[in-house]
């Protein structure tokens, strides 16, 4: 699927595109783990794992990832999920997670992160999915200023502690 607006491109990842996936994503580890105090420890598999769980995630019916281009060049990807609610609690039977948005640097500021929460967004409404829900790191102050930017509104906070 390939779909465009004005700016960007977005066509669904493919087995094709796991190199480009599997880099970003361990960029966007590296980006949001600097000068982070409960940064997990990774692995010496830790690309490979990333790797082997993309590829699962490229087969799930519930998961969507495209890449995004502008002017033919790739400049980041979007990774979502449509997932039925856990419980019984709400009207709500199903909500959008966005797993991941990775814009490279020098198209941040460009817009095209806006540019792709519109296209999700979109896709979202087409499934009928009332709300989604997106998690970051909180030392990544750039990701809460842009989500807010975006109208959402912090509604959880996560804490770790680690244990000797």
């Amino acid at each position: 699927m390939t779909m465009n607006n004005p700016e960007l491109a977005f066509s669904q990842a493919t087995r094709e595109d796991l190199d480009y996936l599997t880099q970003k994503t361990i960029q966007l580890h590296q980006f949001e783990s600097a000068n982070g105090k409960a940064e997990l420890q990774v692995n010496d598999k830790f690309e490979d794992n990333i790797r082997h769980w993309l590829s699962l995630e490229l087969a799930n019916d519930s998961s969507l990832i495209f890449t995004v281009s502008d002017n033919q060049q790739r400049i980041g990807f979007a990774f979502l999920k449509i997932l039925p609610n856990p419980n019984n609690f709400t009207e709500y039977r199903s909500f959008g997670l966005i797993q991941t948005i990775w814009v490279d640097d020098e198209f941040r500021q460009k817009k095209a992160g806006a540019s792709i929460v519109s296209f999700i967004e979109s896709i979202f409404k087409e499934q009928q999915v009332s709300y989604y829900e997106v998690n970051y790191s909180a030392q990544n102050e750039l990701a809460g200023k842009f989500w807010e930017s975006c109208g959402l509104v912090p509604t959880s906070i996560t804490a770790r502690k680690f244990l000797d």
